[in-house]
C-alpha cells in the first residue's frame, strides 16, 4: 500500500488536480477479512497518511463494503456485472451505497440521483428478502403445499 501510495503522490506532482477518494474493499468475506479491514481502517491509514514520503495524502475508507457473494462468479460466466444481473441483490446494493457515498464524498453532480437510487433499490432488496424470510417460514409449517 505504501508504494501505491508513493506512486500516486509521484503521479499527482504531474497532475495536482488528481486525488484519491478513498478505499473501498470489495468482495469481503466478513469471517476472514474482518481483522485486516479493521487494521487498515485504524493503524494502517493512519501510518499511511502521517508517513513522510506521502504528504499530504489525507486517505480515508468508505463505510461500504461490498460483500462477497456467488452471484459475482454467475455474473462473470454470463459476461455481466453484479449490478445489471441481479441489480436488488446484496453486492449489487452494496455497490450502490458506495457510489452514493463516492458521490457525496467528491459533491458528485449525480449525487441526489445515486442516494434516491440506492434508496429505492434498498427497499426493494428488503421487500424480497422479507418475501423470502415468509416463504421458508411457509415451508416449514407441516401440513402445507409447496
Amino acid at each position: 500500500m505504501i508504494q501505491l501510495c508513493k506512486t500516486f503522490v509521484e503521479a499527482r506532482k504531474y497532475n495536482r488536480k488528481l486525488c484519491m477518494a478513498g478505499i473501498v474493499f470489495t468482495r469481503v468475506r466478513y469471517a476472514s477479512h474482518k481483522e485486516t479491514i479493521r487494521d487498515i481502517r485504524g493503524p494502517v491509514l493512519q501510518s499511511l497518511n502521517t508517513h513522510a514520503q506521502l504528504p499530504g495524502l489525507n486517505l480515508s475508507c468508505f463505510e461500504a463494503t461490498i460483500p462477497e457473494n456467488a452471484l459475482f462468479e454467475d455474473a462473470m460466466r454470463d459476461r455481466t456485472n453484479v449490478i445489471l444481473a441481479d441489480p436488488v441483490s446484496t453486492p449489487a446494493i452494496a455497490y450502490w451505497k458506495f457510489y452514493a457515498e463516492l458521490m457525496q464524498k467528491i459533491n458528485g453532480l449525480g449525487r441526489d440521483r445515486a442516494e434516491q437510487k440506492y434508496s429505492t433499490l434498498l427497499t426493494a432488496h428488503q421487500q424480497r428478502q422479507e418475501e423470502e424470510k415468509q416463504r421458508k417460514l411457509t415451508a416449514k409449517k407441516p401440513g402445507t403445499k409447496e
